[in-house]
């Protein structure tokens, strides 16, 4: 078994239109994604803020990762 290639990932806090109800600081969240080596980013699917940016960051963790999208590897998989 050799190593497994890393899955592009981006940690992201939901629902930041409820400041109130907040049980994870900015600061342990970022934190946390500094620790994991990814991105973070809060977002709000009420509000629609930076939803989008979370879609277009993990576009760009994917785009990052130059054999994942290379489809000349039959063993590997092929995220469209």
């Amino acid at each position: 078994m050799g190593d497994a290639p890393d899955v592009p990932r981006v940690l992201v806090g939901s629902m930041k239109d409820l400041v109130e109800e907040r049980e994870v600081t900015l600061q342990q969240a970022q934190s946390l994604a500094a620790s994991l080596g990814i991105p973070y980013l809060e977002c709000s699917s009420k509000t629609g803020e930076n939803v989008a940016e979370v879609f277009h960051t993990l576009l760009k963790e994917i785009e990052k990762d130059d054999g994942l999208l290379n489809d000349k590897e039959e063993d590997k998989c092929i995220i469209l």
